[in-house]
């Protein structure tokens, strides 16, 4: 409820009653004026005095801000001085530097050990990396170039591609040969992929003709290898009848390497013996994804000394064999024609490798002097046979084996030979089993008693392997490892303890086995980590009376 207010009428009289509280009122409110101004006056003191103290402080703010300024630009001079003194003192380095007053020869042979070899079965890519190499070299400065441009060896490696442009392929063959003069050259001349058809290439055929033509093998004296390279869209024989210049200097090893496409027949009238004696003798064949190769009856190869065969339908081995009586190291494919029943003597092969079991002429090649053997099961149901046995059975100096992805030949091998000292296998962990229960393999005795060292490598998991890894380990160490002299040795007659128990395997699987005492009491222990691998070697031979006598 609202009242109106008296005091708005003008000229009114307060009555006693009235007068008293209002003089209450007005005493109340100066009491508590005479209160705020005393608060006002403390407040005042204390804002003046906190001002003093601020523009005090502030003096000394601007102080430090001009130091500060002061300091920062001064760093910044000497920090400038710092990069100029720098760059002069890495000039005047780089001028006495030690590899400046290297003489030619010396700065020519450091040039030529940045160029590293070519590895076996390596393709063009391989072969162009050198040469970015050797342009690297060039550019640092003009001593540089000068000395690189007249080192032999820095321009051996040459990389051809035929499906370039002929002036280029003119420019890079006669720099060539023009920079390696008497060394020892290593040369791919490629056809490569690309966007080629079957019609392509008949349309093209002029090119390739030209590009080998250019390419005058004439023209470099020695030559390490030389590689012909071909796709699978470009016949090797109707590519390789293109080439009319052979080489009539030195040659170590040759390569033709393709990829075969069955639907492309190869020329009738081609003659692989024809083709190959117009080549200097070499030592090294090697011939991979070759549809229908085969030599002449009275063809000798009697230089070859290496053969690698691989990727191939129609191969006649039998003819191969005939034709290189010299043979020391063969390694041959998994695809090969019907052998006609002969018998092929190779006396001086020493190392064999194959990679499938049933098509491969035992019964017929005779190698006595045979001293290691690999089986690499390309097939994966592939498995040593009866034949296979019986001819390492006659391998009288068999002394390495090896087995990759070869699940039940281990006990055939057993059977057949024991004059193994070199073992290697890659396993799965059953294949231990026989290793160490021989009894329950159906072995006569310990098998590999003669053995040395053993060799074990782990693929990933998965390859039907259902035991657990390193199941076997410490049975393993305890029955073929550890000497008479220990006493956790379980050792038997007639074996001798192994030299070397050496294991590889993949990070992914588990590594618990590195736990066991016996890995933790070997007298050696060589451990190898990468991202892909881990390697251990070990060996537990204590005394001078376990090691193998000589």
């Amino acid at each position: 409820m609202l009242l109106p207010n008296p005091n708005a009428t003008q000229n009114r009289v307060p009555d006693a009653r009235e007068l008293a509280t209002l003089r209450s009122i007005a005493k109340s409110k100066e009491e508590f004026a005479e209160s705020i101004k005393a608060h006002i006056t403390e407040a005042r003191a204390t804002y003046e005095g906190a001002m003093e103290r601020y523009k005090a402080q502030q003096l000394v703010l601007e102080s430090l801000l001009s130091e500060v300024h002061t300091a920062k630009h001064f760093l910044s001079v000497l920090e400038t001085q710092k990069m100029n003194l720098e760059d002069e003192m890495h000039e005047l380095h780089g001028l006495i530097h030690p590899i400046r007053r290297c003489p030619t020869e010396v700065l020519s042979n450091i040039f030529a050990m940045t160029i590293g070899p070519i590895s076996e079965n390596e393709g063009y890519s391989s072969y162009s990396r050198p040469l970015i190499q050797a342009y690297k070299i060039l550019g640092v400065c003009k001593y540089w170039r000068d000395v690189g441009v007249q080192c032999p060896q820095l321009w051996a490696v040459i990389p051809i591609c035929l499906n370039d442009e002929l002036k280029r392929i003119r420019t890079c063959w006669n720099r060539s040969v023009k920079r390696v003069k008497h060394a020892s050259a290593s040369i791919c001349i490629a056809i490569r992929d690309s966007d080629y058809s079957k019609n392509d290439f008949h349309r093209d055929r002029q090119h390739f003709r030209d590009g080998f033509g250019i390419c005058d093998l004439r023209q470099i004296p020695n030559i390490s290898i030389l590689r012909l390279e071909g796709c699978s869209s470009v016949e090797v024989t109707q590519a390789l009848s293109l080439m009319t210049l052979f080489p009539t200097g030195s040659l170590e090893r040759f390569q033709v390497a393709w990829d075969w496409e069955r639907e492309i027949e190869p020329l009738e009238w081609w003659s692989w013996t024809t083709f190959l004696q117009r080549f200097p003798p070499f030592t090294s064949f090697e011939l991979n994804g070759v549809q229908d190769f085969a030599v002449d009856e009275r063809a000798t190869f009697s230089t070859v000394k290496w053969l690698y065969l691989s990727s191939h339908f129609g191969c006649r081995l039998g003819g191969l064999l005939v034709a290189c009586p010299n043979l020391e190291y063969l390694d041959a494919g998994s695809i090969f024609e019907t052998m006609v029943s002969s018998n092929y003597q190779i006396p001086n092969l020493k190392e064999l490798v194959v990679h499938a079991i049933y098509d491969f002429p035992w019964e017929w090649l005779k190698t006595p002097n045979l001293a290691s053997f690999c089986f690499t099961n390309a097939n994966l149901d592939d498995d040593i046979n009866d034949a296979c046995s019986t001819f390492l059975s006659e391998a009288q100096h068999l002394t390495s084996v090896e087995l990759r992805r070869a699940r039940d030949s281990f006990v055939k091998v057993a059977r057949a030979t024991d004059t193994v000292l070199h073992l290697t296998l890659e396993l799965h962990e059953a294949m231990l089993e026989p290793f160490l229960r021989w009894e329950e393999a159906g072995l006569t005795g310990p098998p590999f008693t003669k053995l040395k060292t053993l060799s074990l490598f782990y693929p990933e998991r998965g390859f039907r392997d259902e035991v657990p890894v390193f199941l076997y380990f410490d049975e393993l160490v305890s029955k073929r490892c550890l000497p008479p002299s220990n006493r956790e040795s379980h050792l038997v007659a007639p074996l001798r303890p192994l030299e070397t128990l050496f294991i590889e395997q993949n990070p992914a699987l588990p590594s618990t086995w590195m736990n066991s005492i016996h890995c933790q009491t070997s007298t050696a222990q060589i451990v190898k980590r990468s991202k892909r691998l881990l390697s251990v070697t070990l060996s537990w031979v204590l005394n001078e009376e376990d090691l193998w006598d000589e």
